[in-house]
C-alpha cells in the first residue's frame, strides 16, 4: 500500500509535469483564471467546445462521440491540460496507486495497457515499475503526441498509440488492463467494450475497471452483467472506491472500481457496489477534517494515514 511519501511524489509529478492540481471547472472562480491566463482565442474555443460536450447526451452515439473527441483534442493544449483534467485529480490519484498496489500484491510483469490515456500522466506513473511494459491507447492524436514529449522528458519508457479501447494486433497480449471512465455507461455499448477489452488480455490477464456512476446504475440490470461476465470467464477479486475532494467548493467525488482476473471462479458478488463503497464512510469523516490539507482528501490518502 502507498505511504505518504509515494503520494507526496505522485501529488508532486503530477502537479508539476502534467499541471493536474486541487481543483475543478465548476470551481467559482475557475473561468476568470483562465480568462486571465489564457488567450482570449484560446478561451473561446474552450468555452465552446465545452458547452458542446457538456450538452451531448451520454448514449454513446456519433454526436456525442464527436463533442468528446472536439473537445479532448482541444485539452491536449498544455495550457488548458493541467486545468481541465484536475477535475478528475482524487480519481487519478486512487487510481494511480490502487494499480501501483496490485502490480505489487499480484506480482503483474509485463505488458500493460492504459485505455483511454489521454495524454498518459497515469501510463508515465506506472512505467517507474522496471517489471512493466506499459502502453497507452488513445483516440486523441494530439494528446499523445504531447505525452509522448513528456514521457521522454521524465525518462519514462511509455508506447503511447493509437487506438479505440485495444490497439490493433493486441489480443490477448496484456497482463493489465486499466479502464477507467471509457466504457460508455448504457449496458449495450458497456459490455460490447468490456468484449474487446477482455480479447486483450492474457491468459490470466488482469482487468482494473471503473464507471463514473454507480454500475448498478451504468449497466442495470446487474444480473446481466453478471451471466456476460462469467460467459466472459472473468472472476470477481475485490472492489473499492476512487475519489475525494476535488476543491472546497464541492462535495467529494466517488465512484466504485472493480478487479477482475482472465479464469478467475469467482461471480461478481450482488453486493459489489456496497463492497465497492467500504471505505467511503470513513473517508468522509476525513474529508470533513479541517486540519487535514485538501491535497491529502483522497480515498489512497485516508487508507495511508489509517495504517
Amino acid at each position: 500500500m502507498a505511504d505518504r511519501r509515494d503520494l507526496l511524489l505522485l501529488d508532486a509529478e503530477l502537479r508539476e509535469a502534467w499541471g493536474i492540481d486541487v481543483g475543478s471547472i465548476e470551481e467559482p472562480g475557475w473561468w476568470k483564471r483562465l480568462e486571465r491566463d489564457c488567450p482570449p482565442e484560446l478561451v473561446a474555443r474552450f468555452r465552446e467546445a465545452h458547452e458542446v460536450y457538456s450538452e451531448a447526451k451520454i448514449d454513446g452515439g456519433l454526436q456525442t462521440e464527436l463533442a468528446e473527441r472536439a473537445f479532448f483534442d482541444l485539452v491536449a493544449d498544455d495550457r488548458l491540460l493541467g486545468r481541465v483534467h484536475s477535475h478528475r485529480r482524487p480519481v487519478i490519484i486512487d487510481c494511480a496507486v490502487a494499480v501501483d498496489d496490485l502490480v505489487l500484491g499480484g506480482g503483474i510483469a509485463g505488458p500493460v495497457l492504459d485505455v483511454g490515456c489521454h495524454a498518459g500522466y497515469l501510463s508515465a506513473w506506472w512505467a517507474r515499475h522496471e517489471s512493466l511494459e506499459v502502453v497507452g491507447c488513445d483516440l486523441c492524436v494530439p494528446a499523445l503526441e504531447l505525452g509522448r514529449r513528456q514521457c521522454d522528458r521524465l525518462g519514462r519508457a511509455v508506447e503511447l498509440v493509437e487506438g479505440d479501447l485495444l490497439p490493433d494486433g493486441d489480443e490477448g497480449r496484456f497482463e493489465l488492463i486499466v479502464a477507467v471512465d471509457v466504457l460508455p455507461e448504457e449496458i449495450e455499448g458497456g459490455l460490447r467494450g468490456l468484449e474487446r477489452l477482455v480479447s486483450g488480455l492474457s491468459d490470466n490477464g488482469w482487468l482494473v475497471l471503473s464507471t463514473g456512476h454507480r454500475l448498478d446504475v451504468a449497466w442495470s440490470p446487474l444480473e446481466r452483467v453478471r451471466r456476460r461476465l462469467a460467459e466472459l470467464e472473468l472472476g470477481f477479486v475485490v472492489a473499492g472506491c476512487l475519489g475525494g475532494v476535488v476543491s472546497p467548493e464541492q462535495e467529494p467525488l466517488g465512484q466504485n472500481m472493480f478487479v477482475f482476473r482472465r479464469g478467475g471462479s469467482g461471480g461478481l458478488p450482488e453486493d459489489c457496489v456496497e463492497q465497492a463503497r467500504h471505505d467511503w464512510t470513513g473517508f468522509l469523516e476525513h474529508a470533513g477534517d479541517p486540519d487535514v490539507p485538501d491535497r491529502e482528501k483522497t480515498v489512497a490518502w485516508y487508507r495511508a494515514r489509517r495504517c
